[in-house]
C-alpha cells in the first residue's frame, strides 16, 4: 500500500505572499518562549559564567574583566528586573535576538524587495547556533543587536547615531570590531572617487564619536568597579599552646587566608591591554588536547564530521522495557549552526564574485555582504593557522548576518527564470525549516 502525497503550490501561494515580517517575529518568539524555561535551574554553556558575573554586577562587584562589561550590564538589569531565574537571564536575550532580526530585515530591504528581505530576516532567525545565543544569558544577543543597528544608521547615514551604536557594541563585545572595519573598508571603496579633506574631517570625527563612547564607557566602568588583576593569597598560621600549670598539654594552629589584588584595571587602556593578553598574546584560551573538528575554522563551512559538535547542555531520560534501555533527550542544547545557511557561503561567494566583476552590484550590495562575511571570518582562519587555541564554532555567528543577506540575492542572480529563482529560495528555507527543527533544543515530542 502507498500513499500518494501531492503539495498544491498554489495553495500556498496566498500564505507566502501574506506572510509579514510581524509574523515571523511572533513565531519566533513563540519559538524562544518555548525554549526559555529549559532548564529551570540548570545553565547552558557560558551562562554559568556570565549569570554569575552579571547577578556580581548588580551588587557592584567587578567580573568577568576579559570581555567589554555592557552585555553583562544588561544581564544584570534582566536580574534586577525579573529576578535571579531562568526568566530573568533569558528574556532580556530574546528581545535583543527579535530586534536584530527586524534590523536586518530593514537593512535587506534596502537592497531588495520586501519579499526577498523577508526571505534574508527568515534564513538569519532559522540559524539554530544564533537562535540558542539569542535566547540565553550569553554575550552575544545584545551584541549582534549593535551590530546591525550600526549598519542600519549607517545605510542611513545617521553618522552620529551610528557612531554612538558602534561604542556601544564596542562596550559589548571586542569582536564588535570586525564589523566597524567592514563597515570603513566598504565605505572607503564605495567612495573613493570622492575623498576630500571635508570627508576625511567627517571620518575622524565620526572614530572620535566612536571613541567617546566605548573607552569613555569604559573608563567609567573601569573607575566605579576597579577589576582587579590577579589575586596574590596569603596564609596567616597563628600558633596558640595551652598550659597545664607549667606543663604544655596542646598546641593549636590557626590558620586565615587573606586574598589581594595584585592590580587593579582603573582605565581603559588598562582594560584592552588585559582583553588583549587574555584572549590573544597571552594564550589564555590555548589548549594541549589534540584538535576537535569544530576547533578549526575552516570546518565551520566544511562537510568535516558536521554533526560531531559540542553539547552546551543536555538532559535525557532512559527508560527500560523488557530488558531493553532507551535514552531519549529531552533538553539538548548543541552547538551546531543550521549548516544549509553555513554552507551557502560556497553559493554566495562564486556569485557576488562574479556579479561584482560583470559590474552588477550597481548599489554595492554583494561588495558589502561580502566584506562583512571575510572580516568576521578571516580572523577565525588565520587563529587557527597560527595559535594551538580553543576555537569554538559560534564565533561564526558573526558571519552569519552576511549570509542570510546575501543568500537571497545569490539566487536571484542566477541566470534561470523568475519561478525557479523563487522555488530554490523556497526549497532552501524548507531545508532549513527542517534542520532547525530537528536540532531545536526542546525535544517537545520526547516528553
Amino acid at each position: 500500500m502507498s500513499i500518494k502525497v501531492e503539495i498544491d503550490l498554489k495553495k500556498l501561494k496566498p500564505f507566502v505572499e501574506h506572510f509579514q515580517i510581524s509574523h515571523l517575529l511572533l513565531i519566533v518568539f513563540a519559538l524562544h518562549m518555548l525554549q526559555i524555561g529549559f532548564p529551570v535551574d540548570g545553565k547552558v554553556f557560558d551562562e554559568a559564567h556570565y549569570t554569575t558575573a552579571s547577578e556580581l554586577t548588580l551588587k557592584g562587584i567587578a567580573a568577568n574583566a576579559e570581555h567589554p562589561p555592557l552585555a553583562k550590564i544588561f544581564g544584570a538589569i534582566g536580574i534586577a528586573i525579573f529576578g535571579s531565574n531562568w526568566f530573568g537571564w533569558r528574556f532580556p536575550q530574546v528581545l535583543f535576538h527579535l530586534a536584530a532580526i527586524y534590523l536586518l530585515f530593514l537593512i535587506a530591504k534596502r537592497f531588495m524587495s520586501e519579499r526577498l528581505a523577508l526571505a534574508s530576516a527568515a534564513f538569519y532567525s532559522l540559524d539554530i547556533l544564533t537562535f540558542i545565543h539569542g535566547g540565553t544569558l550569553l554575550l552575544d544577543a545584545p551584541s549582534l543587536f549593535f551590530a546591525l543597528l550600526s549598519l542600519e544608521l549607517y545605510f542611513r547615514k545617521e553618522w552620529l547615531r551610528c557612531g554612538v551604536a558602534f561604542g556601544l557594541l564596542l562596550l559589548c563585545r571586542e569582536m564588535g570590531v570586525f564589523y566597524l572595519l567592514a563597515v570603513l573598508i566598504f565605505h572607503v571603496v564605495k567612495n573613493r572617487a570622492e575623498v576630500s579633506i571635508v570627508g576625511l574631517k567627517k571620518g575622524l570625527a565620526f572614530l572620535l564619536i566612536i571613541g567617546l563612547v566605548s573607552l569613555g564607557g569604559l573608563w567609567i566602568y573601569d573607575a566605579t568597579y576597579k577589576p582587579p588583576i590577579g589575586v596574590m593569597q596569603n596564609i596567616l598560621i597563628g600558633q596558640n599552646v595551652y598550659m597545664n600549670g607549667t606543663t604544655p598539654v596542646t598546641t593549636v594552629f590557626t590558620t586565615r587566608t587573606v586574598t589581594q589584588p595584585i592590580d587593579v584595571i582603573d582605565n581603559p587602556v588598562k582594560h584592552i591591554e588585559f582583553i588583549l593578553k587574555y584572549h590573544v598574546l597571552g594564550g589564555g584560551l590555548q589548549i594541549n588536547e589534540t584538535y576537535k573538528p569544530w576547533h578549526l575554522a575552516w570546518n565551520w563551512v566544511l562537510p568535516v564530521e558536521p554533526f560531531y559538535a559540542p553539547i552546551y547542555f543536555s538532559l535525557v531520560r532512559s527508560t527500560t522495557t523488557s530488558g531493553e534501555t532507551v535514552t531519549k533527550p529531552l533538553i539538548e542544547y548543541i552547538s551546531i549552526g543550521t549548516l544549509p545557511i553555513w554552507y551557502a557561503v560556497w553559493l554566495v561567494a562564486p556569485v557576488s564574485v562574479l556579479t561584482i566583476i560583470k559590474r552588477k552590484d550597481k548599489q554595492g550590495f554583494s561588495l558589502f555582504t561580502m566584506l562583512l562575511f571575510w572580516v568576521n571570518y578571516v580572523p577565525w582562519l588565520v587563529t587557527s593557522l597560527t595559535v594551538h587555541k580553543i576555537g569554538f564554532n559560534y564565533y561564526f555567528i558573526y558571519a552569519v548576518p552576511a549570509l542570510a543577506l546575501a543568500i537571497p540575492y545569490a539566487w536571484m542572480q542566477l541566470p534561470i527564470s523568475e519561478n525557479m529563482k523563487k522555488l530554490l529560495i523556497g526549497v532552501h528555507l524548507a531545508i532549513c525549516v527542517l534542520f532547525f527543527l530537528s536540532y531545536f533544543p526542546v525535544k517537545v515530542f520526547n516528553f
